[in-house]
């Protein structure tokens, strides 16, 4: 079941000239997935499993910050987990 998920969203997302997608491999496995959509303007969002606690970092280090928790389906772990939804607000403006 949570394969057909994951399979009918970026099913949908490859179809969609808008959107750029790309599988992240390391030593010939899946490690994760990334997606563009649009003129990549603010905010920007990311995504996280709960788990990952470098990648967290690394987004927090960037400027991004939790705004949500949800449920979504990992293909790589083959199962449903938690994530956590970041976001990269607007530039402030410079005077």
């Amino acid at each position: 079941m949570h394969r057909d998920a994951f399979e009918c969203r970026w099913s949908r997302l490859r179809a969609d000239e808008t959107v750029l997608t790309r599988v992240i491999v390391v030593d010939d496995e899946v490690a994760g997935t990334i997606g563009s959509w649009g003129e990549r303007s603010r905010p920007l969002h990311a995504r996280v499993a709960s788990d990952n606690v470098a990648s967290r970092r690394v987004l927090e280090k960037c400027g991004f910050r939790v705004v949500a928790t949800e449920r979504n389906v990992a293909e790589a772990r083959s199962a449903e987990i938690e994530e956590f939804v970041l976001r990269l607000e607007e530039l402030a403006p410079t005077e």
